[in-house]
Order: structure tokens, then sequence, then C-alpha cells
């Protein structure tokens, strides 16, 4: 799936209205995603009541667990 930066960044913005989405993990990892892309998704992280991890390098290392 390509989204894009414009669909991605729609995407978590509509999430983030949605206060009772049930997802829990996100893996961003083969997605392009730029600076517009992330302060969306970080907003979305700061709001959504189960996410549990989001993955966004293809290095575990490099992956960012909210909570």
């Amino acid at each position: 799936n390509k989204l894009g930066a414009t669909g991605w960044t729609a995407l978590f913005k509509a999430l983030c209205e949605n206060k009772g989405d049930k997802i829990e993990s996100w893996d961003l990892s083969n997605e392009r995603v730029g600076l517009k892309t992330v302060e969306a998704l970080a907003e979305y992280i700061s709001v959504s009541p189960a996410l549990k991890s989001v993955k966004c390098a293809r290095r575990p290392a490099q992956c960012v667990k909210p909570r």
C-alpha cells in the first residue's frame, strides 16, 4: 500500500477524530513517510486509546513503541 505523504497524513488526522478506534499496531516500515506524516502520526499516538506499537523502520532497533 503506497498512500504517500498526503494519504497517510489524512488517515492519521481522521483517526485522531475517531476516539473509539481499536488499532493496536502499525507497520510503516515499507512506507515512505515524511515530516508531515510523522507529525500527524505523533498527534494520533498521543490520542489513540488502543495503540501499543508503531514500526517505522526496517531494523527493530529503530522501532518506536509509544507506550
